[in-house]
């Protein structure tokens, strides 16, 4: 039958989602099924959700939740279990949750935020931006695709030059030891936008210095 019509149901039983981490083998893999097709469920937050504190109120939501994913992955055993859809978009899980796997889950609601530029978001793009540099900040262990590093470096340059300072503020906060980052490839790449953001929040001007390079194409021929 269905893998999951043998999950046990008890309404006197509340889920604690910390005992995701006492399971093992197929009880564990449920868990994570049932957590994808839950998310699946969310949609386009982007296109959907048009009030700045809604969206905000979802990021703060997605955060709690992608904080469980980092636990798993940064457990020992790396028990965790990852996700990939074949060509027709079905979902096959294996072993070795990964940085790669939480960009796949989260990742088009994470960059979607950031790119905004809608008025009046910056809290949602802000907490974005903390989740992001999050994942790719304690995901250690993970060869990170070289897409998901490009659209990494490609919105930490929008927010780093053209964020509002509470956005550039989170990013600068959360993003603190990713230039000892050997895992990600040509991240010094950020250094002028790093600079750049840096002098204009501590100057307190809307131009405070000439505009750096914003283009990352050449950040694989770099040796860091």
């Amino acid at each position: 039958g269905n893998i999951l019509d043998r999950v046990p149901v008890s309404p006197t039983a509340p889920v604690n989602s910390s005992q995701i981490f006492f399971l093992e083998g197929e009880q564990r893999e449920l868990v994570f099924r049932i957590w994808y097709r839950l998310l699946k469920i969310v949609g386009d937050l982007i296109g959907n959700i048009t009030d700045p504190l809604n969206l905000n109120n979802a990021m703060e939501g997605i955060e709690k939740v992608v904080n469980l994913f980092l636990r798993v992955v940064n457990k020992p055993d790396k028990g965790g279990t990852a996700r990939m859809e074949d060509s027709d978009g079905n979902v096959k899980l294996g072993r070795g949750l990964n940085g790669n796997t939480i960009v796949q889950i989260f990742g088009q609601w994470i960059f979607g935020t950031i790119k905004l530029k809608k008025p009046g978001f910056d809290d949602a793009k802000g907490n974005a931006v903390k989740i992001m540099c999050k994942i790719f900040d304690q995901c250690r262990d993970t060869v990170f695709s070289k897409e998901y590093i490009t659209r990494f470096y490609n919105c930490m340059v929008d927010v780093l030059q053209d964020g509002s300072a509470k956005v550039m503020t989170q990013a600068i906060m959360h993003s603190s030891t990713i230039f000892s980052a050997e895992y990600l490839t040509g991240v010094r790449i950020l250094v002028p936008s790093y600079v750049y953001a840096v002098h204009k929040i501590l100057t307190k001007k809307d131009k405070a210095v000439d505009t750096v390079p914003n283009s990352i194409d050449f950040c694989y021929d770099s040796d860091q």
